[in-house]
């Protein structure tokens, strides 16, 4: 099977205003990192200025590496970037998600904005003029917080994308609609649908036309979160999809049904792609160092055991620790032994069912 291929994501002042930087350099290099997603803009924020990023953009490249953009289009409800209470605000023009209880959900938008749309597809156009070919959402593209149930923004507005849609649903309350429906029901398929309709709308009106998407899928993702691989890769074939993992500290990963838990998410979500090539792994340590190094290697083992060959390293916005670098360059050969020996994933499997477990 193909060899592994290792990216990482940093905001562009990690590596030009850095005194380590030439060390930061030579440890990418040692693991194995060819492809580096540069932070741009996250939360309606600009994380350096557009000099910054092209001068980062080019010394990368200078030094071998494919450099693409990443950014976090909508803000992130569960305060991921930093930790709770350490997030930026978002935008005052811009319009909180809403919850069922017709309640704010600080740090995320609502995705289906036009204010926010409108500022994002902005950004994805000075992206691309700056050289970037790749635009990869990270978290919170999706309709709201891990878990098994139906999320959604339930705000006047996508209320009403919802009525018109599906007009015999018209009047529903939004806590009546998570009260009734029952998964895998007309009512939970109709609410689903929309949610989904919005992420898709989101990624079609702000990527430009000769850049390629890409978006997070988290741990257990799908449908009930407003997102659908199937529909996202429909309208763009050469989507790239960060697959679920969940997992990103020492308690949840040497929990006794971590593996399998794992093991489901990237399977699902694997077959839902059809392609290793467009898969990315999810081999975050969050919070900072809360994943010891020799726990991330084992994590790689199993991404690599699962099918994934793109394996994404990725801290929000915390640089991993040296110590990560060293375990991983000391354990890269027998990573590559191992992919190389295992046999291509089977992509028309029947997945198992979800463990909801982190």
């Amino acid at each position: 099977m193909s060899t592994l291929r290792f990216h990482y994501d940093f905001a562009p002042g990690e590596i030009l205003h850095t005194p380590d930087a030439a060390k930061r350099i030579e440890m990418l290099k040692a693991v194995g990192v060819r492809t580096i997603w540069l932070d741009c803009y996250t939360y309606g924020t600009w994380l350096a200025s557009w000099q910054e990023i092209a001068d980062a953009k080019v010394l990368l490249e200078q030094h071998g590496f494919e450099v693409q953009a990443l950014t976090v289009p909508v803000g992130h409800g569960s305060g991921a970037l930093l930790g709770d209470g350490q997030d930026p605000e978002l935008p005052k023009s811009w319009q909180n998600r809403v919850n069922a209880h017709g309640q704010p959900v600080a740090l995320a938008a609502c995705i289906n904005q036009e204010q926010m749309i409108k500022e994002s597809r902005e950004v994805a156009k000075t992206l691309q003029e700056l050289g970037f070919t790749k635009l990869f959402y990270d978290d919170d593209l999706r309709v709201g917080p891990w878990g098994p149930s139906l999320q959604g923004c339930f705000c006047p507005r996508c209320m009403q994308s919802f009525y018109q849609k599906y007009p015999q649903y018209s009047g529903m309350s939004g806590a009546e609609i998570l009260a009734t429906a029952t998964e895998g029901d007309a009512l939970w398929q109709a609410w689903s649908d929309v949610q989904c309709d919005h992420v898709l709308r989101f990624i079609e009106q702000t990527v430009p036309d000769g850049m390629t998407p890409g978006i997070m899928v988290m741990h257990n993702g799908d449908q009930r979160h407003g997102v659908d691989i199937a529909r996202i890769k429909s309208r763009f074939p050469n989507a790239l999809f960060r697959v679920g993992e969940g997992h990103f500290e020492d308690a949840s990963f040497e929990s006794e049904v971590a593996e399998r838990a794992i093991r489901t998410s990237i399977q699902r979500h694997l077959c839902a792609i059809g392609s290793v090539q467009n898969a990315m792994s999810e081999s975050t340590v969050y919070p900072e160092n809360a994943l010891r190094p020799e726990n991330l290697v084992r994590k790689l083992e199993l991404e690599i055991r699962c099918g994934l060959r793109e394996l994404f390293l990725m801290s929000g916005l915390f640089y991993l620790d040296k110590a990560y670098w060293q375990a991983i360059a000391k354990a890269r050969p027998a990573l590559e032994a191992l992919a190389q020996s295992l046999p291509s994933p089977d992509l028309n499997q029947t997945p198992d069912s979800f463990v909801w477990h982190l």
